[in-house]
């Protein structure tokens, strides 16, 4: 009985293992692709701060972003773009 039970965890263990080992290619890729989508939005990032006649991502301040869409200017707390009214603050167009 207990030699059954033995066998039947050792069973598990190496399934659970096998588990593992099958999914780890599929982990590295992802990890992978997650690692170049962070340096594309960089370099994004970067470009935009170069646009906006700043020499590095951190001299970018508050004033220098605007939203493009009513949605994502309320979401990010910034002016609509071609206004200064900042949707749900206090004050008109």
């Amino acid at each position: 009985m207990k030699t059954a039970f033995l066998f039947g965890i050792a069973c598990a263990a190496v399934f659970a293992a096998a588990q593992v080992f099958a999914a780890e290619p599929v982990m590295r890729v992802k990890a992978k692709l997650t690692a170049f989508d962070g340096q594309v939005m960089t370099l994004e990032a970067q470009t935009i701060a170069r646009a906006c006649g700043k020499s590095h991502l951190h001299n970018l301040e508050p004033e220098d972003l605007v939203a493009l869409t009513l949605e994502a200017a309320a979401m990010a707390k910034v002016p609509l773009v071609g206004t200064n009214w900042i949707p749900g603050s206090a004050g008109g167009i």
